[in-house]
């Protein structure tokens, strides 16, 4: 595995899971993706493909111009 898919696995596996939004961080907002490369060391690409995955999933939701929150509910894409 690459290192960018190394690291992305391990920000997917520290990420919000299904456990901790029922639990702490419903509606919470992530850091931006500037603030968590330098954080881990990571570049902000990586960061960025990891939220991008987490919206897919329905774990976030991104506004633009407002950011990434965590998900208070599941929701189903349509389309």
């Amino acid at each position: 595995m690459r290192a960018c898919g190394r690291a992305r696995a391990s920000i997917s596996t520290t990420g919000p899971s299904h456990e901790t939004r029922d639990s702490q961080i419903l509606g919470d907002q992530l850091p931006t993706v500037r603030a968590v490369a330098p954080h881990l060391l990571l570049n902000p690409n990586t960061v960025a493909r990891t939220y991008e995955e987490w919206e897919k999933n329905s774990v976030t939701e991104t506004t633009v111009g407002r950011g990434s929150f965590v998900r208070t509910h599941p929701t189903r894409r349509v389309g």
